[in-house]
């Protein structure tokens, strides 16, 4: 990787400063850049700069102006809606905006340009998740609905739409699109990262008699509903002789698949009683442990899956935290929530109160997409102390339940989808998260979508990704803005 080059980010406005500032150097991380961050212009300035602010001094040396979207900063501070009240294209790329009367554009080949738009404020807004701070709205688990998201709304979800914002500045202040070659070695080499995941919920499909009749009858209800009906009952005579494993018992050839490969994958495992919302085996059994330590010794990480109702409990996080590093003999420092269960006011600080240090469930159940329009590990913003998270986030961009159960797709449909995102992964040069269940390698109700998983790792090594576990990916990206000198 060559000098990163400086840019110079004059951010003369002094409403919510340290929030700019966040956002400033992390466009600059995206671009490949390193951010100086100054109060006023000097005309002896030689770098590529950008004036955030109302009013230029007549020797503003800045290759970019942005005027901030006063409506969006008034409502960061007031604690209003932060809902963009519309949108507005720019190097054609959508924005939003929250006020109408925002700066016109100026022609290209002036020596300054104006920006239309406030990008600063728009990634703010994606990034931070102010929409989720302020939002009442909720699923039955307790979730941010989707269909709530603007990216959603807009259609835009599959887009890491903030990794263009970046590209737009630095086309205006005349550096090299920044997806060409700037960052091109972050991840060893490769031209974007993938940590393959696996949550592992439940162990057997063949529990009590009841369970399969229960699931028998509502595989009644659909087409091939008998056929499926009769393979499971085969099957758990099969498995209840000892002819065959349980079809959910994979993990440890999961992980056998992954080192023939030379993956190293990341493994979330749930720590609290047995229950019909959590798992159906217990961290402490002889054969979870045993299971616990082939997976380590394979060079593959297991993290923390917290309960289902340990997304806004520290203290209950943080006694399956400790009983979990009891029993892996080291620190547990990633985490992700059961049934991607968050809330940004109270899961992050449960996860940092709980002495993890990377999350990775920042994604949404019912679509794939980047709910923060970010591809890229990143540190969360605090509202409540106007300052990062001391905790990284990588995203998590897709779901085998997310496919089938919420999209509704065909394996078909499922394997043309996950393609396009981990092309954008490619593309910006990112990284992000997939996850694929142990329990969905079963050819009774997931027929077919094996072949899902397996094309995600083929079209991941086909664009030349890299595959590593969650903590694995963060310290890269972390050793990366290393070089820029950025917190």
């Amino acid at each position: 990787m060559g000098t990163p080059p400086i840019i110079r980010w004059i951010i003369a406005d002094g409403h919510q400063r340290r929030a700019t500032e966040y956002t400033s150097r992390l466009l600059s991380s995206l671009i490949g850049g390193r951010a100086e961050i100054v109060p006023h212009a000097d005309t002896a300035a030689q770098h590529p700069s950008v004036y955030y602010g109302d009013h230029a001094t007549n020797n503003d040396s800045a290759s970019l102006r942005i005027t901030p979207d006063r409506a969006f900063w008034h409502t960061v501070e007031q604690g209003g809606d932060p809902s963009p009240v519309a949108s507005r294209l720019w190097r054609d790329i959508e924005f939003p905006i929250w006020d109408r009367s925002a700066a016109a554009a100026v022609g290209r080949d002036t020596a300054v340009k104006l920006c239309p738009v406030d990008p600063i404020a728009a990634a703010f807004f994606l990034v931070s998740r102010i929409e989720e701070w302020r939002s009442k709205a909720s699923d039955q688990h307790g979730r941010f609905p989707a269909k709530r998201s603007w990216l959603v709304r807009h259609e835009l979800i599959e887009t890491p739409v903030v990794h263009d914002y970046a590209a737009a500045i630095a086309e205006s202040i005349g550096l090299k699109t920044p997806f060409d070659s700037s960052r091109a070695n972050w991840c060893h080499d490769r031209r974007f990262a993938v940590a393959f995941t696996h949550d592992i919920d439940r162990l057997r499909m063949h529990g009590p008699l009841w369970q399969d009749v229960r699931r028998s009858i509502g595989a009644l209800r659909f087409a091939g509903g008998r056929r499926t009906t009769a393979k499971r009952f085969r099957s758990r005579a099969l498995t209840r002789n000892g002819r065959q494993r349980d079809p959910y018992d994979t993990v440890d050839q999961l992980s056998q698949w992954h080192a023939r490969n030379g993956n190293r994958a990341t493994f979330f495992l749930i720590n609290t009683k047995p229950s019909a919302t959590d798992a159906d085996y217990s961290c402490g059994e002889p054969r979870i442990q045993s299971l616990i330590k082939s997976l380590t010794d394979q060079g593959h990480e297991v993290g923390l899956h917290g309960s289902y109702s340990s997304f806004d409990h520290p203290e209950r996080l943080g006694q399956e935290k400790s009983g979990l590093e009891r029993i892996v003999g080291a620190e547990s420092r990633v985490t992700r929530q059961h049934y991607l269960r968050f809330a940004p006011q109270t899961t992050w600080p449960a996860h940092i109160a709980s002495g993890f240090k990377i999350d990775s469930t920042l994604g949404h159940a019912e679509r794939f997409g980047f709910r923060a329009g970010l591809a890229v590990p990143f540190r969360p913003w605090d509202f409540r102390a106007d300052a990062p998270f001391d905790l990284w986030e990588l995203p998590l961009v897709m779901m085998d339940v997310t496919a089938r159960e919420y999209m509704k797709l065909t394996p078909q449909q499922a394997i043309e989808r996950s393609d396009l995102i981990l092309r954008q992964i490619a593309r910006v040069g990112g990284a992000a998260a997939v996850l694929w269940h142990n329990s969905s390698f079963d050819d009774i109700d997931w027929h077919g979508w094996p072949d899902v998983y397996r094309a995600w790792l083929s079209e991941a090594a086909r664009l030349e990704g890299y595959s590593a576990t969650v903590s694995e990916i963060v310290q890269s990206w972390r050793d990366y803005l290393d070089t820029l000198a950025m917190p």
